[in-house]
């Protein structure tokens, strides 16, 4: 194929290994100085966005890229072994079906090659659960560095890097790489796994995965053993403990990071000891099923609370329940998302939700439930007036298009009718706040195949946000608007207008946002469509900050503040405008209001109020209702 005739060639060999970095750097430096073999490869365009690949003793042609000997083109009369066939020559190795897709829950795809069979595994998992969320994961192995090289450049690997459900591991020795790894992530063999061989030469793949399904199946029947030996003894030594009330607490956060800090903060103050244990590698999938009896060991606590999840949805098993500790849910975002059945509480002493909408939804599944929204964790010593220091009118967070974009295409796929059916949704409710997400749902859907559950959820809420957001910011877009967040603001094909109003930079929680929020005329808040009866955190922060707040309406805020005294609501894109042009050139009354907000906030909605209540619930199912305050 001549240069001119050839597809242009994405390179994403930087992008990946800046992610896989933050990951596993030893690897980074291992595909950056480990030596290339003497075989080159020719790759040639398939269907669907891949390549077929196959050997070639000698690369006849310059090789496309430095790092890899990969070549354009494979000529019929070239000779060499076919690593990823076309269609008609895959009969060679065993394909995954649908069947062995649903008993299994850990995949380990042998020689992976380019990654065709990864990703098609790791499409069919997230469609085969996309409404209804397991704990199933991949291990993708790979002994051919130059290979490896060449997947990590032709393909984007981000999203399945980033992934909590995907393992890359690379050695000369796979076996020995596996071994040592269960070693020391002893109980991430647990789940019943699936060997499958990836990629060609057919002999040597099948030879491999025949070597590597014995030690797999090895390791786990002895850390069965092991995990029900530590199970026991964990609930023996728990069993001999009596205390009256919580004074230990372990956090477990998949996300949300900055709420759990100001949560152990608040108990710290209270007397409480309390830790978080936070999962920042993106293989905590592999290593939590079982490692969290060991954090009990570890830091040995009275209650044990998640955040967004139970432990059947975040450990990925209910053994929990056998292992006498309080453990307590508590959801920040619309639970909706993260739980289906009663079963999700198995070993769930309470559960909490930022806000009461939800709690008939959670007390419908058994569990008892109440109100706990979330607070204020930035302060400031005082406030006043620094408009000079800031912009007019600013927005802090995310433009939104990330949350829904990848699940998008991912129901496209499964289904064009509920693809449909979410746009239409989305764009109903973004024009039409006034009405909840799951009432128009209702109108739109099949509700009995697509219950309003999981990732539908948070596709069509996610959307209906970026929708609205986009919407009500582009309307204010030319009073002095500043947008602070990730580079999609920059974009223009994402953010249309609002890519001339962005800052260019996004904001540390702790260390920079509170001068944003205290240094604008004015801060704009919209609310998530998740947000039914009860204020979001940027709300309690602003105020919190001495900032002036301009919000849409929710009914929760009338149950802290006053519309007028502690901030001020709009409902529609013109009265937002009117109010920004008559606060704008009103500084003396946004600080009567900024400071009567702060007053507000710092009395009744910071995090140390919040666990007062989630601590002393805590208590009342082991000791009445006394509960010990050493404040």
């Amino acid at each position: 194929m001549e240069p001119a005739d050839r597809p242009e060639l994405k390179s994403y060999w930087k992008a990946n290994l800046d992610v896989l970095g933050q990951i596993n750097p030893g690897l980074v430096n291992r595909l950056h100085s480990d030596p290339g073999g003497d075989i080159g490869y020719a790759i040639a365009p398939a269907p669907m966005g891949r390549y077929l690949c196959r050997t070639e003793q000698a690369v006849l042609t310059e090789s496309l890229y430095k790092h890899c000997p990969i070549a354009w083109g494979i000529r019929s009369d070239q000779e060499g072994e076919w690593i990823h066939p076309p269609a008609d020559q895959r009969g060679w190795l065993p394909a995954l079906s649908d069947r062995e897709l649903a008993r299994h829950d850990l995949f380990v795809i042998v020689r992976m090659g380019l990654g065709n069979e990864v990703f098609d595994c790791y499409e069919r998992l997230l469609s085969a659960e996309l409404l209804r969320e397991a704990n199933r994961r991949i291990i993708a192995v790979e002994s051919r560095v130059d290979l490896l090289r060449a997947a990590l450049t032709l393909y984007d690997w981000r999203a399945l890097l980033e992934s909590t459900r995907f393992l890359l591991v690379y050695g000369t020795d796979v076996r020995e790489i596996l071994a040592a790894f269960w070693d020391r992530y002893a109980f991430s063999a647990m789940d019943d796994p699936l060997v499958i061989a990836g990629s060609g030469p057919e002999r040597e793949s099948c030879e491999s995965t025949a070597l590597i399904d014995g030690a797999v199946r090895q390791a786990c029947q002895r850390h069965r053993a092991l995990a029900a030996e530590c199970l026991s003894h964990e609930a023996r030594r728990r069993a001999t403990r009596i205390h009256t009330h919580v004074r230990r607490v372990l956090w477990l956060v998949p996300g949300h990071n900055y709420l759990q800090r100001c949560c152990v903060n608040a108990l710290r103050e209270m007397g409480i000891e309390a830790d978080v244990h936070l999962w920042t590698s993106s293989t905590y999938r592999f290593v939590k099923r079982f490692e969290w009896v060991r954090l009990l060991e570890k830091y040995d606590p009275d209650l044990l609370i998640l955040v967004n999840a139970t432990p059947s949805t975040f450990f990925g098993g209910q053994e929990i329940s056998q292992i006498p500790v309080r453990v307590a849910s508590w959801f920040v975002d619309n639970p909706r998302r993260f739980v289906r059945s009663s079963s999700d509480f198995a070993g769930v002493d309470f559960a909490a939700c930022f806000d009461g909408y939800y709690v008939p939804y959670l007390e419908g599944h058994g569990v008892k439930a109440l109100e706990i929204r979330t607070a204020a964790g930035l302060y400031r010593p005082g406030s006043g007036e620094k408009s000079c220091e800031g912009p007019a009118v600013s927005f802090v967070g995310e433009l939104g298009t990330r949350g829904f974009q990848d699940l998008d295409t991912l129901v496209f796929q499964i289904s064009r009718e509920l693809h449909k059916a979410a746009r239409s949704i989305s764009e109903e409710y973004a024009e039409n706040p006034g009405r909840s997400v799951e009432e128009i749902y209702r109108q739109y859907a099949d509700t009995e195949r697509f219950p309003f559950h999981g990732a539908i959820v948070e596709l069509v809420e996610n959307r209906a946000a970026h929708l609205q957001r986009k919407r009500i910011l582009e309307s204010c877009s030319d009073l002095g608007l500043v947008t602070f967040g990730d580079c999609e603001w920059g974009d223009p094909e994402r953010a249309g207008v609002l890519a001339e109003c962005w800052s260019g930079r996004r904001v540390d929680y702790f260390e920079e946002l509170s001068p944003v929020y205290s240094g604008s005329r004015m801060n704009i808040n919209i609310f998530h469509p998740q947000c039914k009866s009860a204020p979001n955190p940027r709300v309690y922060d602003v105020l919190a900050c001495g900032g002036f707040l301009l919000t849409t309406d929710n009914p929760g805020l009338r149950d802290e503040f006053t519309d007028g005294e502690h901030l001020v609501t709009f409902r529609t894109t013109e009265e937002l405008r009117d109010l920004i042009r008559h606060y704008r050139d009103r500084p003396e009354e946004r600080r009567r209001i900024a400071e009567s907000g702060r007053e507000r906030i710092l009395a009744v909605s910071r995090y140390h109020d919040r666990m007062r209540t989630f601590v002393g619930l805590s208590d009342q199912k082991s000791v009445g209702n006394r509960y010990v305050d050493s404040c």
